[in-house]
């Protein structure tokens, strides 16, 4: 797991193919996918889905710390 710097931040989560919300917590310096695999929220996905995250300017984010990224994010699924 990264290194973690005690200070929590949320961040939105639109799921590309439903439209659903989701929000996630993880400490500033957790990437993305350390914080979504930690508490899997896409319960209609296996948690073995390959996937990735893409801000508003579509730039993958998946392995950046979740501090460091400021838009709502979209989750692809490999199947779509």
């Amino acid at each position: 797991m990264g290194v973690k710097s005690g200070e929590i931040v949320s961040r939105a989560i639109v799921n590309k193919q439903t439209h659903e919300e989701y929000i996630i917590q993880g400490e500033r310096n957790q990437t993305l996918r350390e914080v979504i695999e930690d508490d899997w929220p896409f319960t209609s996905q296996s948690h073995k889905s390959n996937w990735i995250l893409i801000d508003n300017n579509g730039n993958i984010v998946t392995d950046k710390p979740i501090g460091k990224v400021e838009s709502i994010l979209r989750v692809v699924f490999e199947s779509e």
